[in-house]
């Protein structure tokens, strides 16, 4: 088509993706063949009701507010959802060469899984940990990859849960109650989170920037964890996950195992002061 005209309108979100590099490499140049127009939404709908409702999303959330509406004539890409945590926080957690610690008689371990059906993209999951000195230590992650099958999976992981003498695990809600079933066959307890996954995100990032909590050197939970990001869901409340495309799996097992180890010295230590 000669002389074709592209026309294109979006809200901005990540520092990422055809938007975003449209800006980035044509905003503000003159005399450059693509033209990109930023404009806030009261530039574009001005009005004193309209300029009320942007005021108070402001005020509820004003890094959704800044991509969503804008202000001072502009909206702005959000940086906070490129990453939940900092990579380098990550990598200043992680014990170089340990892969697993072997079960210590007299230590109080906690589980939590992360399970799956076995023929979708996730994996079936698992993570151990402990207490130690203020510290939430990993010590075990077991991951089986698509396709397996939920029942021998179940098996397995039990056999691991054994190994460090427990007989409960606690895990998600979005399975169902499907894995309450399979590991009761094991003799193992499967009991609820008392919170969805973004909120343990939330519990433990301020482990992991206290370094009050010791990853294992695995590659795969390390990605994982980088990749993670805070995401607007429908309705403006924010949800913290994996990007399009990507795992959080093990990062699911993994968090949670350390906030319920941090849970444990927190209610130790309340018993102990009574």
């Amino acid at each position: 088509m000669p002389e074709p005209l592209l026309l294109a309108i979006s809200t901005p979100y990540a520092r990422r993706g055809e938007l975003y590099r449209a800006h980035r490499d044509h905003y503000g140049r003159e005399d450059d063949r693509v033209l990109v127009w930023n404009a806030d939404s009261l530039t574009m709908h001005p009005g004193a009701e309209n300029a009320a409702f942007v005021e108070s999303e402001f005020a509820r959330d004003p890094l959704f507010a800044a991509s969503e509406y804008g202000q001072g004539g502009s909206v702005q890409f959000r940086a906070d959802v490129e990453s939940f945590v900092d990579p380098l926080a990550v990598e200043a957690a992680v014990i170089v060469g340990r892969f697993e610690l072997p079960f210590v008689t007299g230590t109080r371990y906690v589980a939590f899984a992360d399970p799956a059906g076995g023929s979708g993209g996730d994996s079936y999951t698992l993570a151990i940990a402990h207490e130690a000195a203020g510290v939430s230590v990993l010590d075990c992650v077991r991951e089986i990859q698509p396709r397996f099958s939920p029942d021998e999976a179940t098996v397995e992981h039990s056999r691991v849960l054994r190994t460090y003498g427990l007989h409960e695990v606690t895990g998600d809600h979005f399975a169902g109650d499907f894995p309450r079933e399979l590991f009761r066959k094991q003799g193992i307890t499967y009991r609820l989170a008392d919170a969805p996954v973004t909120d343990i995100y939330r519990e433990w990032l301020p482990l992991l920037n206290a370094r009050r909590c010791e990853l294992l050197d695995n590659a795969r939970l390390k990605n994982q964890l980088v990749a993670l990001e805070r995401k607007v869901a429908f309705g403006g409340k924010d949800t913290i996950g994996h990007p399009p495309g990507g795992h959080d799996d093990i990062a699911n097992a993994v968090s949670g195992a350390l906030v319920l180890a941090a849970r444990y010295r927190r209610v130790t230590i309340s018993l102990v002061a009574i």
